[in-house]
């Protein structure tokens, strides 16, 4: 049984700053739909079968539960996976150079 995915207010509104600075920093639309169409895979078709398959963000917890982090491309997609409630919670999507300890 799939894990239910659960995106966070800040990791929609970090999509939609990647998306638009791609699309209008670069001037490069449809390179913006491909990394969307990417994180979006990772989210919806990847995580709910595979929430532990990468590596836990070591030294990082969310209230008490270890953070995983999915690699995708060059963004990082931060998630706490909870066994019992067969769900994951999707708390940042950042840049491979952005700060984690900063962001989480």
């Amino acid at each position: 049984m799939p894990y239910q995915v659960i995106i966070s207010d800040q990791a929609g509104a970090d999509i939609d700053e990647i998306v638009g600075y791609i699309r209008d920093v670069f001037r490069a639309p449809m390179t913006a739909s491909k990394k969307y169409d990417l994180i979006m895979e990772v989210l919806l078709d990847i995580l709910p079968e595979h929430p532990f398959w990468q590596h836990p963000s070591w030294g990082n917890y969310h209230h008490g539960q270890q953070v995983y982090v999915y690699n995708a491309d060059h963004y990082r997609i931060f998630h706490v996976p909870d066994r019992n409630a067969r769900q994951t919670r999707v708390l940042r999507v950042l840049h491979y150079l952005q700060n984690s300890q900063r962001h989480l």
